[in-house]
Formats: structure tokens, sequence, C-alpha cells
């Protein structure tokens, strides 16, 4: 026998044993047993909703591309960038069904540029209701086609950086196809991939795609298919959030249609508020107090990590707005970093944060508006302010001069006249009596005595006088006189001055 004619075999033979995942695409290409994910044919290629996705949506600047070549070859390629703690890029496949438990790894023809890349599979695991994926490193050589295959038991799984081992791929469960680059160097990349097979016909552990809906299903109902509380509870991070949220009634406020999401902070977020200050929120007296710092945590809809990356500040229940911004390499709401983002519940969305998000303090109203409001006395005349649409024109720079009739000087109009005038269509009319009680400069108590009358912004004129020892404008007394504002000051009357007809 000659030998040295065996010497090619074996030294092939050797290659295949000790170095299976870097091959020359011709020694292998003949011996291929094994399913097709894809030849990236024009109608695979629309099936498979191919996309890119960068690391732009956590604030990175990496660019990545894709092109479909007329050969049936798919080109992935761009630009990494490691700035703004970015440093990825990923070209995706959309939503498939494949059962590739027949089968031992995945088989790719490959043309690269040295560096290496990973093929990466979603399957039916999950990590707090997110799917979890599994990724398999190749390397490429420089503008040289070759076959690599990735055993599937190389797989590793991963959620947002996290590594995961106790959990495993199921090929008998792939939902997702992606290729990724993420090896730490910035600088051009080009990656082109002649199509993505499997390898090992026949001798994997075959699963009835059946069978592992059925686990999958399961999995994700323990998991992920939890109201917001439930998943909560279950994560165990957030007890003391649990306890702040039943002893402020509002536990039952998440039990409802409308998605909600909940930036949660830990136990340990809790723990960093000043001493003795946790204990004083949760005394009912403070309820109140509770209920707005709860609610200043929740945003209506469903609002995951890369929408509220877009810059617009999301607006809370309680009305303030958070700030979601990438900075320092870490996504902050706020002032709290965000350790975890879009925990998936069936009413809606959890961002884990490491800080009590506390919402701002309200600048107290000093205009004639915010006195009158802080006086607690003039609910009747705010309502009406309101319904007129002059809140606003009197929380301006002014200066005015306001006499401000009390809930008691409206409640000694005739039965049924504060209603009618707060109707839609008595708009003009009640206009017109607030404006008879406005005027236009800051005139003291004095000074309106002095000049005996003034015109209001109404039109009409306001006597001033004495009258039997009480100061009166018109026919109503004057109670308390020259209460400062920041824009004009107030003088309370116990009477609604009426507009003669004329």
């Amino acid at each position: 026998m000659n030998t040295n004619a065996l010497l090619p075999l074996c030294v092939l033979f050797a290659a295949a044993l000790f170095f299976p995942s870097l091959l020359s695409a011709d020694a292998k290409a003949a011996n291929w047993r094994g399913q097709s994910v894809t030849e990236f044919s024009a109608d695979e290629n629309a099936a498979m909703d191919w996309q890119i996705v960068n690391d732009g949506v956590m604030g990175g600047l990496s660019e990545g591309r894709m092109d479909f070549l007329d050969e049936g070859v798919f080109r992935f390629s761009g630009n990494l960038s490691l700035e703004n703690n970015g440093g990825f890029t990923t070209a995706r496949s959309g939503e498939v069904d494949l059962n590739l438990s027949n089968d031992l790894g995945l088989l790719l023809r490959v043309r690269g540029d040295g560096r290496t890349y990973e093929a990466r599979l979603d399957s039916d695991a999950r990590f707090r209701g997110n799917a979890v994926s599994f990724a398999g490193k190749f390397e490429t050589r420089p503008g040289e086609w070759i076959q690599v295959k990735i055993p599937f038991s190389d797989f590793e799984g991963s959620f947002r950086g996290m590594e995961l081992p106790d959990l495993s791929l199921n090929p008998a469960a792939i939902e997702r196809v992606w290729i990724l680059l993420a090896d730490k160097k910035s600088g051009p990349f080009e990656l082109e991939i002649d199509y993505i097979r499997t390898f090992g016909k026949g001798q994997g552990k075959f699963t009835k795609r059946s069978d592992t809906r059925e686990t999958a299903t399961s999995t994700q109902s323990e998991s992920g298919e939890k109201s917001l509380i439930d998943t909560a509870v279950a994560d165990g991070r957030f007890t003391i959030l649990k306890k702040a949220l039943d002893t402020a009634g509002l536990t039952t406020f998440f039990q409802w249609d409308n998605p909600l999401t909940v930036f949660a902070p830990t136990d340990e977020a809790f723990q960093k508020l000043p001493e003795g200050t946790l204990e004083e929120l949760l005394q009912p007296e403070n309820k109140q107090k509770l209920i707005k710092i709860l609610s200043y945590h929740v945003v209506a809809g469903s609002q995951d990590v890369a929408t509220a990356l877009q810059g617009k500040p999301l607006k809370t229940v309680e009305g303030s707005p958070l700030e979601i911004a990438f900075a320092t390499g870490r996504v902050k709401v706020n002032e709290a970093v965000m350790l975890d983002g879009d925990l998936k519940a069936t009413d809606g969305l959890i961002h884990v944060i490491d800080s009590v998000l506390l919402p701002p303090t309200q600048e107290e109203d000093k205009s004639v508006i915010g006195v009158a409001n802080s006086a607690g006395s003039f609910s009747t005349l705010l309502a009406a302010v309101e319904t007129a649409g002059l809140t606003s024109v009197l929380q301006g720079n002014g200066p005015f001069t306001v006499l401000a009739p009390s809930d008691e000087a409206f409640a000694k109009l005739p039965e049924g006249t504060v209603d009618g005038l707060l109707k839609k269509e008595n708009r003009e009319q009640l206009t017109a009596i607030l404006k008879n009680h406005v005027f236009s400069g800051k005139i003291s108590a004095g000074d309106a005595l002095n000049a005996e009358e003034a015109p209001t912004l109404a039109g009409s004129k306001i006597q001033f006088q004495i009258e039997e020892g009480r100061f009166q404008a018109n026919d109503a007394n004057i109670v308390s006189a020259g209460i400062e504002a920041s824009n004009g000051i107030i003088h309370v009357i116990d009477s609604v001055l009426i507009p003669s007809a004329d």
C-alpha cells in the first residue's frame, strides 16, 4: 500500500478530529448532512425578516448594515464603536419556528476579516420573562471562505450581558437567529455568510416540537406571564416596595387593564434613604406623601428601555416627568441607575433601579392665585376663575389688585346662581363678573380711599369709601386688606360685586 497517498487523508482526519470548528469550505462541503436554516435566497430573506440592531438602543455609536448579494450571500458590515459604553452590533432574524434537535450543531460558511463573531440562538428559555440568547463564538480568516462548526452544547446563555450558566439551549425550540459582533475592538468590520445549516444529522437528541411547546408554555407561565405585582414578589428584590404599596393602598391600582411601566427600587434602594425616613413614610398619617412618592415611580403604558431612551421625558402618574438618559456608561432614571430593564409582566414592564425617586418639590405659587389657594377660603372664586380661563392670567406678571369674594360671599348669592354661572353657556357672563373684581396695577387700601374710585378690567368703576366705620367697595365690606402676592395685592370682600346691567 502507498502510505504517501494516505497522508493527506490522515491530515484531513486529524483536522476534523481536533479542530472541528474551523475547516476550509471545500473540505467539508461534500460531506454535509443536516438541515438548512437559511441559504439566503430571496424568499428566505423575506420570510426571516432580518434587521440590524446596534448599541444605539443603549446609547452607543456603532453602525451595522446588511446587504443581500446576488449570489445568495449575506453581508454584515459597518463600524464598531466603543464610545458611550457601546461596543456591539447585531443582525437578527424575526421570529422563527425551528426544530434542530435531530442534529449536533450549527454549520456556517463564512468569509470574514479575522475578527471573532458570535452566532446566537433564542429558544424557549426565559429569564424574568425575557428570552435568553445563547451564543456560540467563531473565528474568521481575512478574505478566506471557511466553514465553522458550533455544537449546540457549546452555546452559552446570557441576558443583557449577564451570564446564565444554569440555562441550556433547547435546539427543538429555536425562536430567533442572530449574528453578533462584540469583540471590544473598534473599527470597520465585514462578514459574508453563504449559508447557515446544521451538522451531525440524526446524532442529536430529537424532541418533538409539541413536547417543547408544552414545556415552554409552562416555563413562561411560571416566570413571565404574571402580573406586575406577582412578578415583583416572585423576583424577591422588592419586599419593601410591596409593603409600601400595601400601606398606601395602591396594590389594587395595578389590577386594571391598561399597561403600566414601573421603575422599581430594590430593597437596597429603600435602605439608602436617610435613617428613619422609611419608617416615617409607612406611618398612617403620611399615607398621602407615600402615595405621591410611589406614583412618581409609575408611567402609563409599556415603555421599554429603547423607547424611554429616545430623549422625551416620561410623565409619571404623580404628574412630574422622569428623565431617562444614557450617562457615564449606565442608563440613568433621574439620578438613579437602572440595574435591570424590560422585565415583562402581563400588565406592563418593570425597570429595576438602585435608588428611590423623590418627586420634585413644587415651588410655592405666590401669585394672587397661589396666595388665594393657600388661604383655603376662596375655593368658589378659584373654581370660577378656572372655569372662565383666567387662572393663567392672574398667575402672570401683573401687577393686579383683586377684590376677592370669600366662599361665604358666594354663598350669599341666590340659590343656583353659582351653579348657573359655572355652566359653559354662561362663561361670558362669569368672565365679566370676575373682571369686575380685578384692577390693573397694585392699589393699596390707602390709595383706594384717596382715589375714591378705580376702573376694573371689566370697564366699570368701583367706589371706595368708609361707611359707618367700615371700609367698603361699592356695597361690599372689605374684611381684610393688603394681602401681598408676588404679582399684586388682595383685598377680601364679603359680597360678590355684580356689574350693573348698563
